[in-house]
């Protein structure tokens, strides 16, 4: 019998060094996911196997989950929020980020995290959270992308209710079209993407005529209101 016993683990890693599809996978590990689902070595075990091919499935969700209850850490965290957000569960994702940041020590991690928060709210929410993530890593240009694009997107809502909507409009592409100018200052490897943002902006600017019937010239001072808040100088396309 022992003899016998001392053997399975070697089916077993036989099994798995043939490189199973994600199906032969999950019949292998459910039944002993379900027998002992708080065997932190089982669920390693499961995660490990199951992280290449098989990250969407429900089993390595559920064994993650497991997992981080028994060994919790900012890197299970953050996987648990990645997996959320790309399940598009966003209140659970967050949940799990806020989590991440609380353990995690390193600020380049932290700032990491805040973006994604960034990434995956909107408005006010997502610029709050691409600010955090800029005030633990200043160097991080896609934070600044993410706001010119929370910027942008509420242009047509911020002008509607303005005084004068067409003004209102085009400060707020001047000021996304500022947050791309700071993207590349700070991170000159996504250069290419703040240029093309920017570009798509830019094409919203007024010319000199519809700008002066606002008694406006380039370079003056303007202020953004709406939910933005922001102060920028007036542009031309």
């Amino acid at each position: 019998g022992q003899a016998c016993e001392k053997q399975m683990p070697s089916i077993e890693q036989l099994f798995l060094s043939i490189k199973p599809d994600c199906s032969d996978l999950i019949a292998l590990f459910e039944p002993q996911f379900k027998a002992d689902p708080t065997n932190p070595e089982l669920l390693t075990k499961i995660t490990d196997n199951l992280s290449k091919d098989c990250a969407s499935s429900d089993l390595y969700m559920k064994a993650s989950v497991e997992l981080d209850k028994i060994q919790p850490s900012a890197q299970s965290k953050r996987k648990l929020g990645d997996m959320y957000a790309e399940k598009k569960q966003i209140s659970m994702a967050m949940d799990y980020y806020k989590e991440a940041i609380s353990l995690e020590t390193e600020d380049s991690r932290k700032a990491a995290i805040y973006y994604k928060m960034a990434t995956i709210t909107s408005g006010a929410t997502s610029v709050s959270y691409a600010n955090k993530a800029l005030s633990f890593n200043s160097s991080l240009g896609s934070a600044y992308l993410v706001i010119a694009s929370k910027y942008a997107e509420s242009a047509s809502s911020c002008a509607s209710g303005a005084e004068f909507p067409d003004l209102e409009r085009w400060k707020v592409y001047w000021v996304a079209y500022d947050m791309c100018m700071k993207a590349k200052a700070v991170d000159p490897s996504i250069a290419s993407q703040a240029n093309s943002y920017a570009a798509n902006y830019k094409s919203h600017f007024p010319d000199v005529e519809a700008l002066f019937g606002y008694n406006v010239t380039e370079g003056m001072s303007q202020t953004v209101g709406c939910w933005i808040n922001q102060t920028t100088t007036a542009k031309i396309k």
